[in-house]
């Protein structure tokens, strides 16, 4: 896994369980899993308090290529780069070491298309999110 893990301030939790994920997280995982296309692209933002990073990117065969980057203040760049598969786990470890996490899916392929967390409710600047756009199966 990339870098994005360290702009959520994750780490990656065990692949094969979804501790703490509500039944929604399993459902889309596994349309996810059924219908994701081997080729598409598709624009991730990560963001946090302090900046965030919008990547055009694609992923073909199972590897992912940069296409483009655009940061706004100190952010994580281009090696927040990750494949939706990758996003998928950020999103599990967020369930399960986050007090608040909302995420909404995309109605078609089963992806998260935003993903809003607060890691400590108490804490100040520690919220993050990521959205992906522009999703297109190639």
């Amino acid at each position: 896994m990339r870098l994005a893990a360290s702009v959520l301030a994750i780490g990656l939790a065990c692949a094969a369980c979804s501790e703490g994920a509500p039944d929604e997280f399993d459902q889309r995982l596994a349309q996810w899993e059924e219908t994701a296309p081997e080729n598409y692209s598709f624009t991730l933002f990560l963001g946090t308090f302090f900046g965030g990073t919008s990547l055009e990117l694609a992923v073909r065969s199972g590897v992912l290529e940069i296409l483009s980057e655009e940061t706004d203040g100190p952010s994580v760049g281009a090696e927040g780069a990750a494949t939706i598969d990758e996003m998928f786990d950020l999103l599990r470890t967020a369930y399960a070491d986050a007090d608040t996490v909302r995420a909404v899916y995309d109605e078609d392929y089963g992806f998260p298309v935003d993903v809003r967390v607060d890691w400590v409710s108490e804490a100040v600047d520690d919220e993050s999110w990521f959205e992906i756009t522009d999703f297109v199966a190639e």
